[in-house]
């Protein structure tokens, strides 16, 4: 917990193998073992670029009804990513 917001979930999206990540092309078991040792479920998503903002919309709604309440990005720092994230939310 930091500062008043516990990390309940990672969330993270896949190529249509399942085999690594969509974004960076990280291996699978790499990321699990990350969540591992933070004890940290991951959700993996698989999905395509033409269905990824479906995708995330989804699975936000998703993580919604398990009681979560916001959510931490990468590259906020580039304004179209943060704005697209906080129009996704």
């Amino acid at each position: 917990m930091l500062k008043g917001f516990e990390v309940v979930y990672l969330l993270n999206f896949v190529d249509e193998h399942g085999t690594r990540s969509r974004s960076h092309g990280i291996p699978l078991h790499l990321l699990d073992l990350q969540a591992e040792a933070f004890e940290i479920p991951i959700v993996h998503v698989r999905t395509t670029w033409d269905d990824y903002e479906r995708n995330m919309k989804k699975a936000v709604e998703e993580l919604k009804t398990e009681g979560v309440e916001g959510g931490v990005f990468g590259t906020v720092d580039l304004i179209e990513h943060r704005v697209w994230n906080e129009r996704v939310w």
